[in-house]
């Protein structure tokens, strides 16, 4: 990604660049047409000016970023992304392998009864934490990573041990990422006669080029993706009610049919409990609000909007698009996937359009698919690089993860995660599935602990600001439930992992119990109890009492030119009269 340092301002006037304030972005030209040119713009800026760091030349051109104390880590880097890029990265950034591949998995092995209760339950708990985590962001804006948050309301091992968790999540699901799309660009019969490897080449290109754009780059690619990965789903929405129905070319009245037979419920409570882990993977990445409100201009303003597209993503786009899919396919359908690879692995979504015998749709919903795919291997890297850069700013990484460029891009990050992206190859070669998947089940369980962290981090943060007094109504964006909310997903996510435990001891469909599947399925676990252990005997920090907490440094309203009632009046004012600007305050 490329992050702006802090530059004079004829630097974006050489550029040629036109900046388009969000007070202005309310024209009759359309948002697609904007993020188009400043894409176009983002990508060919580096190349106007010769005489300046910019270019091929500003990439590798290093200098090492500045470290601050170890109370409060320092970021001088600039903020590139506007809230519409934030809302829309909310509502579509995690729509990819989760939704359209891994559901399959899901309707497998616990049938669509499973599949629904499942996603409501893992659905609600994760709109409590990011609605935790905005909290945070918008109390003390401006930081690279969300395990910051961690570090300062809890103590040092804890957040030590969320980076390396998150950065194992997401440094991963792009090889992940990568191996999906590869296999999904097979469906087409003229794909098939270039090797799965070479897609894969073309793909990991392509995301390597969006990441050397930068930030504003990133944020434009992600806003058209997530435009056209909430279009499709909504068209795929109503064909799939269509086709239920009996209007399709072929297949005639469905109903509830499957939910009778073959049923609502498979492999009984084993099956219910092996959606909870599955649902994680799917889910995994909406914290990305956390990361990318440090970049994000007016983060009070932005973020409260980003929150409650998280809300219609998650109720709209699995919740009942899901419900949908398991409307239309059976259970025991031989062509869904299997839970290990990606190999011959046919997405629901295409099984229930194929099925009603529509044409060229199944194609453009497979295209649509793998671009949603590309968008989230894109979105891994942007994640992972900022952790990796934020835990090294807080003394938790090598200081040489703090390099960056002119631009502000942490290249020595972005470099670790391109180094992981080969990982992808070991899928296509014999045995490497076993490999491959090892790897790629750390999510699950990596993601329900370091939502369990991120809601404990929010409790005390809490706590902290009762037993010192400090006024809840200070708060710029407040969580209606509060500490319950934080409270609820604690409990969730403790229960998902009892359940994925007891799993992978006890197999779902009757499998025999091995020690290498019982890892391969908890894998996540211990890598978490190692870094943790492993911080407290290397550097023995203390856990802070709540009145010890810092509840003043790095806070939105410290500054001396800060006034209360202004910054009331810009966060809470200008609010669309018009049906037009409420639609587009709505959705962007």
């Amino acid at each position: 990604m490329n992050y702006p340092l802090e530059v004079p301002s004829n630097a974006d006037r050489s550029s040629g660049v036109e900046v388009i304030d969000d007070d202005k972005e309310k024209t009759c030209v359309s948002d697609a047409e904007i993020s188009t040119k400043t894409l176009a713009a983002a990508v060919s800026a580096d190349s106007v000016d010769d005489h300046s760091s910019r270019g091929i030349r500003g990439l590798f051109k290093l200098q090492k970023a500045e470290l601050g104390e170890d109370t409060e880590p320092k970021d001088s880097r600039t903020a590139s992304l506007k809230p519409r890029h934030l809302r829309m990265i909310a509502l579509g950034s995690g729509i990819g392998t989760g939704l359209f591949i891994a559901s399959g998995n899901i309707l497998k092995s616990g049938g669509p009864g499973s599949l629904l209760i499942g996603y409501i339950v893992m659905g609600a708990m994760v709109c409590c934490v990011v609605n935790a985590l905005g909290e945070m962001c918008c109390m003390f804006p401006g930081k690279s990573s969300f395990s910051y948050y961690t570090r300062r309301f809890t103590d040092e091992a804890s957040s030590f041990t969320q980076g390396v968790l998150y950065c194992c999540t997401a440094i991963v699901m792009f090889p992940a990422e990568i191996t999906a799309a590869g296999f999904v660009a097979q469906h087409w019969q003229q794909a098939q006669k270039f090797p799965t490897a070479g897609w894969m080449s073309v793909f990991f290109a392509f995301v390597v080029v969006i990441a050397c754009t930068g930030t504003r780059g990133y944020g434009e690619t992600e806003f058209l993706a997530s435009m056209l990965k909430v279009a499709a789903v909504v068209i795929f929405f109503f064909t799939a009610i269509i086709i239920n129905c009996g209007g399709a070319p072929k297949g005639g009245y469905i109903g509830l049919r499957y939910w009778h037979d073959p049923g609502a419920f498979n492999n009984g409570f084993k099956g219910f409990c092996s959606v909870f882990i599955t649902a994680a993977f799917s889910l995994a990445g909406v914290e990305i609000i956390g990361i990318a409100a440090g970049q994000t201009k007016n983060p009070q303003k932005a973020i409260p909007g980003a929150l409650k597209r998280v809300f219609y993503r998650i109720l709209g786009f699995f919740v009942i698009t899901l419900f949908i899919v398991s409307l239309n396919v059976a259970y025991n359908d031989s062509r869904l996937g299997t839970q290990s690879g990606f190999h011959n692995v046919t997405s629901p979504f295409i099984l229930a359009i194929q099925d009603g015998g529509i044409r060229v749709l199944p194609d453009i919903v497979n295209a649509v698919i793998l671009i949603s795919i590309l968008s989230v291997a894109n979105t891994s890297v942007f994640m992972a690089s900022n952790t990796i850069y934020g835990m090294a700013l807080s003394h938790q990484a090598p200081p040489v993860f703090t390099y960056v460029n002119k631009h502000g891009l942490p290249v020595v990050a972005v470099g670790l995660c391109f180094a992981f992206g080969f990982l992808a190859y070991v899928n296509t070669t014999k045995g490497g599935e076993t490999l491959f998947s090892w790897l790629t089940n750390i999510s699950g369980t990596a993601s329900l602990l370091v939502w369990i962290s991120l809601s404990y981090a929010h409790i005390r943060m809490r706590l902290a600001m009762r037993v010192q007094g400090v006024p809840d109504d200070i708060m710029p964006y407040r969580n209606r439930f509060g500490i319950c909310a934080s409270v609820f997903a604690i409990v969730i996510n403790s229960l998902a992992l009892i359940a994925q435990i007891w799993i992978a001891i006890w197999p779902v469909g009757g499998a025999k119990p091995s020690a290498n599947y019982f890892f391969e399925q908890v894998i996540g676990i211990p890598i978490g109890i190692a870094a943790w252990f492993g911080w407290l005997l290397c550097r023995r920090t203390g856990f802070p009492s709540l009145k010890d907490i810092d509840l003043t440094t790095g806070r939105y309203d410290q500054g001396s030119d800060f006034d209360r009632e202004t910054f009331n009046e810009k966060l809470h004012g200008d609010k669309p009269q018009t049906i037009r600007g409420r639609v587009y305050d709505f959705f962007c």
